[in-house]
């Protein structure tokens, strides 16, 4: 199992998908550390729930965002006992591979689950840490964001 000691804290692998996803760049769990709460309640608006279920702390944590405690993809690794999809001798199933096809930051699963299995779960945080900062301030960015929320700057590559 990834938990353990290394040069990420424990605390940091619960931003660790079971899909190969980085949770730390997930709109949610951003707005969620950040204390953007106007972002809270328009996404609990969209998603038509309290504006309490709008929180995440990272896949491998407690508290995930309703549509992670629903996962499929978490809970056939977890069943499997393996810590990343990679790992199942079964890969690349029918299930990661609609995951991978559904949304257009879930692509790179594959890549990352390479990177992981490659590098190692600690480097491969670091590297996903500073692949999502703004180039600029160095603030913490999503998979959608297009300018930094802190200083404007295009993150446009």
């Amino acid at each position: 199992m990834i938990e353990g000691s290394g040069l990420i804290g424990r605390g940091e692998r619960r931003l660790a998908g079971y899909c190969g996803l980085y949770c730390g760049n997930c709109e949610v769990f951003r707005a969620w550390e950040e204390g953007d709460v106007e972002f809270l309640k328009k996404e609990a608006e969209e998603d038509r729930i309290p504006v309490e279920e709008v929180r995440c702390e990272g896949c491998r944590s407690e508290v995930v965002m309703y549509w992670c405690r629903r996962c499929d993809i978490k809970r056939c690794a977890s069943e499997r006992g393996v810590d990343f999809c990679h790992e199942c001798p079964e890969f690349p199933c029918p299930l990661i591979l609609r995951f991978r096809m559904s949304r257009p930051h879930h692509e790179p699963v594959f890549e990352n689950m390479k990177a992981i299995e490659g590098e190692g779960i600690d480097k491969w945080l670091q590297d996903q840490d500073r692949r999502w900062r703004c180039m600029s301030c160095g603030r913490r960015v999503t998979f959608y964001d297009t300018l930094c929320r802190a200083c404007g700057s295009s993150l446009i590559k």
